[in-house]
C-alpha cells in the first residue's frame, strides 16, 4: 500500500511539473535534476537570483497544493 501511495504521489508530481510553463519547468529541472544553484539557474535564465528564488518558492507551494 505504501508503494502504491508513493507511486501515485510521484505520478502527480511529474504530471504537475510537466504542466508548468517552460521557464518554470527549466528552473526546477536545472535545480533538482542538474544540481544547479539558484544563482546558476538565474544566470541561465538571464534573470535575478531573487526572481529564481521567488519562482521556486511559488512552484513548491503550487506543487504542495496539487498533491493534497
Amino acid at each position: 500500500l505504501d508503494r502504491l501511495i508513493k507511486k501515485e504521489l510521484i505520478m502527480k508530481a511529474v504530471d504537475f511539473l510537466n504542466g508548468l510553463p517552460d521557464r518554470q519547468k527549466k528552473l526546477m529541472t536545472q535545480h533538482y535534476l542538474d544540481g544547479k544553484t539558484m544563482k546558476e539557474v538565474s544566470i541561465n535564465a538571464c534573470r535575478s537570483e531573487t526572481w529564481a528564488s521567488i519562482q521556486h518558492k511559488e512552484i513548491l507551494k503550487l506543487l504542495q497544493e496539487h498533491l493534497h
